[in-house]
């Protein structure tokens, strides 16, 4: 099934509900195109940290490897540094990460974000 259309607010974007609501819930693919769409145009205020958490969460229990390395992307995009919250959540994401490659992106991002000495 194809489920339920995307609703787009007044700007023409993915309401945040939507995407952190398909990144929650969705099959595989749907939580992939939830995470790469939440860079695309991110809110401002409430709705970025709550798209934030959202993407936070993915990045660190989604069983979905690229899930979880795309969700990285996503929210190093929309948070400009310095952010500690971001930052805090990457460090944790990468310390817990099984999968190397996955903590080879989010080191690379954190480190991109000169966030983390060389």
């Amino acid at each position: 099934g194809k489920g339920v259309p995307e609703k787009l607010n007044a700007s023409g974007k993915p309401r945040t509900e939507d995407l952190a609501a398909q990144m929650k819930s969705g099959g595989e693919m749907e939580r992939r195109r939830a995470v790469q769409k939440a860079a695309i145009t991110p809110p401002t205020g409430r709705a970025l940290q709550r798209l934030q958490e959202a993407l936070a969460v993915r990045m660190r229990q989604d069983e979905d490897i690229q899930v979880r390395r795309e969700a990285a992307v996503s929210l190093s995009k929309i948070s400009p540094p310095p952010d500690a919250g971001v930052t805090q959540a990457m460090l944790d994401a990468a310390l817990n990460e099984k999968d190397a490659a996955v903590c080879a992106a989010l080191v690379g991002i954190l480190t991109a974000r000169g966030e983390v000495g060389n």
